[in-house]
Formats: C-alpha cells, structure tokens, sequence
C-alpha cells in the first residue's frame, strides 16, 4: 500500500487534484470527507514486478542498552543512534 494522502490537501496549490479526486470517488463536499487515498498493488516495470525494497533490520535500529556505569559511556548524539 502507497499512501497518497497529499492530493487531499486542501491547498491552494493542489485544489484541481483535489476536486478531480472528490468527483472521481462521487464525494462531493461538504456532505464527504476523503480521509485517506492509497495504491494498491505491486510495481510493474515492463511485464516483471519490482522487488521489495531493502529493509534495514530490527537490529539496526534497537540497540542493547549499555550496562557500563555512567562515567564511561560517552553521550550519544542523534547520528551515532543511526
């Protein structure tokens, strides 16, 4: 599933896709709200379907907690936690 939650936006700079998308599904306003668009389905490239893409694992993005007393640990920062 692709989320494509930006075209229901009400913005200025994306009104046409937004009524294009509420006459498209039959919604229109005030009586329907559109809470949530998405694709569904698997990418084609020519006649073979594209892989998943890569995955990082939970492992590298859970780390073990560090058990050594509080003076020898140095202060983490956001990129040493990546």
């Amino acid at each position: 599933m692709h989320p494509t939650s930006q075209s229901l936006q009400e913005y200025t700079e994306v009104a046409t896709q937004y009524d294009a998308i509420r006459k498209l599904l039959q919604a229109p306003a005030p009586q329907h709200t559109v809470q949530m668009l998405a694709r569904v389905g698997y990418t084609m490239v020519g006649e073979a379907r594209v892989g998943p893409a890569p995955r990082r694992g939970l492992s590298a993005l859970i780390a073990e907690p560090d058990t050594r007393p509080a003076q020898k640990r140095k202060s983490a920062t956001a990129h040493d936690r990546w």
